[in-house]
């Protein structure tokens, strides 16, 4: 009798789970998981990705279209022809054409889209998600396809349903209809700002940096120093001690600098502020710091903008040497050809404004006393 009480429960959960088994498997095929004919296949028909000409994306509610130029360089007509990061394009493309079935869904109707991620970001009331169609020069038929959200174990448990998807991408387009696609696709929930090239410019070498606010014209600080290897003083109050590492944090990222979009020069955009570098190699760069006219320096969520003009600086460049990262001596100034290309490549990109956060434009209008070395108390 008691051997028969112990076996009881563990009766029960056996039965629990046989009906818990049978039924996902039951739900499961409702979707027809089982397509393995398919599994490994290419989702279009073969395209061959350097053929394509234009990509239009649409990704949450906004159309942008990316297009070759007559140089057959990546742009957008949606900022003025700005230059787009060819690497992430070509990866983009890549990614595209050898994107392959993992698991098909036959039974898939228009009600499964949220289930699954899969709205349609052309739609505006709808977030994450893209919308590509590439377009190739052969006239081809255009290749359209619906990127979803990925599916998280995190969405799985928020359905509270045994009919969860399973974890993955999933994938909408006319010529393999809904599905789970074999891929490392990289989630492109990005706006345009994504796509545009940060070469841009690059402020190597720096010996001398100031600061202006406007519109008035008025200098507030100047730091400079005889060499690149030197320590930077101040021009104004001689004798002043700087913090050297707040100042090389000032300038340094301006070797790669950041923003997150680029947008025609508006009047409504005012300068507020000059920053000035002056190089080893005899280049001179002003960046120009602002807001809209009805927007405080102090708002955390107001639009900041910068924009910049490069030219030579006149005058004879005094001789210096600096080091890469590797440790390989660099002789300044670098031979004029060079200073003539970049200069070439910088000055195409004084056309746009760059938009950045309200952080980076107060970090641009840091005032004298900031750089001032603080004592430490005792």
């Amino acid at each position: 009798m008691n051997a028969l009480i112990k076996l009881y429960p563990v009766r029960i959960i056996l039965v629990a789970l046989i009906f818990l088994t049978t039924f996902i498997i039951l739900i499961m095929e409702s979707y027809d998981w089982s397509e393995k004919d398919k599994r490994g296949e290419p989702w279009f028909a073969p395209f061959d990705y350097q053929a394509v000409s234009e990509i239009e994306l649409y990704t949450r509610g906004t159309r942008f279209v990316i297009t070759r130029d007559s140089a057959g360089q990546w742009v957008t007509p949606n900022r003025q022809n700005f230059p787009i990061a060819g690497e992430k394009v070509n990866t983009f493309l890549y990614q595209m054409e050898h994107l392959r079935i993992a698991q098909t869904l036959p039974g898939f109707e228009d009600s499964d889209r949220a289930k699954f991620l899969l709205n349609d970001p052309r739609d505006t009331s709808f977030g994450p998600g893209l919308v590509a169609t590439l377009k190739l020069k052969d006239n081809s038929p255009d290749r359209e396809v619906i990127c979803g959200s990925y599916v998280t174990k995190k969405k799985q448990i928020a359905d509270q349903a045994l009919d969860a998807p399973p974890l993955g991408r999933y994938f909408y387009s006319k010529e393999a209809g809904a599905g789970l696609a074999v891929t490392t696709f990289s989630y492109f929930d990005h706006g345009i700002g994504y796509w545009l090239t940060r070469n841009i410019f690059s402020i190597e070498h720096v010996r001398k940096v100031m600061f202006h606010t406007l519109p008035d014209n008025q200098l507030k600080w100047s730091f400079s120093r005889p060499s690149v290897s030197r320590a930077y003083t101040d021009d104004r109050v001689p004798g002043t001690a700087l913090d050297q590492e707040l100042l090389m944090n000032f300038v340094f990222p301006w070797r790669e600098p950041n923003f997150y979009d680029a947008r025609k020069h508006s009047a409504n955009i005012i300068a507020t502020g000059k920053t000035t570098f002056i190089t080893a190699d005899g280049l001179r760069y002003e960046i120009f710091s602002g807001m809209s006219k009805d927007a405080s320096r102090y708002d955390e969520n107001a639009t900041a903008y910068y924009w910049f003009k490069v030219s030579r600086e006149p005058g004879e460049i005094t001789p210096d040497c600096n080091f890469d990262a590797k440790g390989n001596a660099i002789e300044l100034p670098r031979p004029d050809s060079f200073i003539t290309e970049k200069l070439h490549h910088e000055k195409l990109f004084e056309n746009w404004i760059y938009e950045i956060e309200p952080l980076t434009y107060q970090a641009l209008q840091s005032p004298h006393s900031f750089f001032i070395k603080k004592t430490k108390q005792k």
